[in-house]
């Protein structure tokens, strides 16, 4: 059995931490918020003060400095979709939260013209819907048989690096700004250019290979002047020998040509 000194000391080191961990000097009273961008900083600082609020055990109050429950106020604020990350440290009566936000980078839509689309991070990770109406200033992406849903990955690193690549370097060297990319679940890619046109790709060749095929065609003298708008596609699926399906300007009628780069 307890003796009666026992309890009467444990009675009296619970009255004193029950008063002494609520001494104004080590009472956390500010939350500071940094980092944020498009993120109100009262979303941060709510989901703060309610973690702070309560005790352990009923003795010990959350807002006690030395003893913040600094991990589950991370845990919770990175549960709101633009934040990448969230790190919570205390100095004296201030909680700070530092956040790293999701900068969108790209977007990732269903198949099915009802599906929503997603803000994609360069990480390739989908985190937030976007509005209904979205323009052409991000790059949108469809991959046919995986719908978009957050956290979801979008494609595997190799491959998403790869297509971005390509659309970077046809933009950079040939004024091709690319508005949207089709994967199919068989590797080859359909890849939409704003001004007009697509150009049809297989994952499975590496960027060297397709951008040399392309760039052999259109700097030969047969293609020399051809742009976005002036074809239907063109095809370096098929290693050296690569399809360009022309539209003429006038005539209802397109040509199709077949060009072996040597």
């Amino acid at each position: 059995m307890i003796g009666s000194t026992s309890v009467i000391m444990l009675s009296c080191l619970a009255v004193a931490a029950f008063f002494g961990t609520r001494l104004s000097m080590f009472t956390v009273d500010t939350v500071i918020v940094r980092g944020v961008e498009t993120i109100p900083e009262g979303d941060v600082r709510s989901r703060t003060d309610a973690l702070l609020a309560g005790a352990y055990y009923g003795i010990v109050p959350y807002r006690f400095s030395p003893t913040v429950p600094t991990e589950r106020i991370a845990e919770s604020i990175e549960a709101l979709a633009r934040v990448a990350s969230a790190t919570v440290s205390t100095d004296g009566t201030d909680v700070v939260v530092t956040i790293v936000e999701h900068e969108p980078e790209m977007v990732w839509c269903g198949s099915a013209s009802t599906s929503p689309c997603y803000y994609v991070d360069r990480d390739g990770i989908a985190y937030e819907k976007t509005p209904d109406l979205v323009g052409s200033a991000l790059m949108r992406f469809v991959v046919f048989g995986t719908e978009p849903a957050p956290d979801a990955s979008l494609l595997g690193d190799v491959t998403r690096t790869l297509l971005i690549d390509i659309a970077r370097i046809l933009e950079e060297r040939h004024g091709f700004r690319v508005s949207r990319i089709e994967y199919e679940e068989n590797g080859d890619a359909v890849i939409h250019l704003s001004q007009g046109g697509r150009l049809l790709v297989a994952t499975s060749k590496d960027l060297a290979t397709t951008y040399d095929n392309l760039a052999s065609v259109l700097s030969s003298e047969q293609y020399a002047n051809l742009k976005p708008g002036a074809f239907e596609y063109i095809d370096l699926r098929f290693g050296n020998k690569v399809f360009v399906q022309k539209e003429k300007p006038v005539a209802t009628t397109t040509a199709s040509t077949t060009t072996e780069v040597q």
